[in-house]
């Protein structure tokens, strides 16, 4: 009779943690995606405009700022927690990077912000992460993987009749 009466008690104690785990692989599932977005640096602080942030919400994912920093073991640690990374828009990027020399209308460069993203950009491809560069973050993933660029399309390649600064979209 005792035994009886253990028997619920027992089953609920050996398949407790199995329904957690199934619990927990559907959760994983289901989840909305974390996207890593890669901030700004002007003037000693990280920042991003509200319009990547929205556009991740609206696309069912849930923005995750990565600050601007040097510490390789905590971009690590970060990258590892992200789903997809975007890399962001912004000054140029140093010509050194694609070995060549800056020519005399080459815009604003910012070494520190070209460190952290490269390594971004490296520590996302180790973990085959999904990434999405959006016009210096595009620019970006191509010098990383080799390629080169334009340092100022009027200058370097006269035959352009796109606009290269244009309004934000409203």
């Amino acid at each position: 009779m005792k035994y009886n009466r253990l028997l619920p008690f027992v089953t609920f104690l050996f398949c407790f943690p199995l329904l957690l785990s199934i619990e927990a692989q559907d959760t994983v599932r289901a989840r909305r995606p974390l996207i890593g977005i890669s901030c700004s640096y002007p003037e000693d602080f990280s920042s991003v405009r509200m319009s990547y942030t929205e556009s991740v919400i609206q696309s069912g994912g849930i923005p995750v700022l990565i600050p601007v920093m040097q510490d390789e073991k905590v971009l690590d640690a970060i990258v590892s927690l992200l789903d997809g990374l975007i890399l962001t828009g912004g000054e140029d990027i140093h010509p050194n990077y694609y070995n060549e020399d800056p020519i005399e209308q080459l815009g604003t460069v910012n070494a520190v912000r070209d460190r952290y993203d490269l390594t971004l950009i490296r520590l996302a491809t180790l973990r085959n992460l999904p990434t999405l560069g959006i016009c210096r973050g595009e620019q970006l993933i191509n010098v990383a993987f080799g390629g080169t660029l334009y340092q100022d399309l009027p200058t370097q390649y006269k035959d352009t009749s796109i606009e290269h600064q244009q309004e934000e979209p409203s």
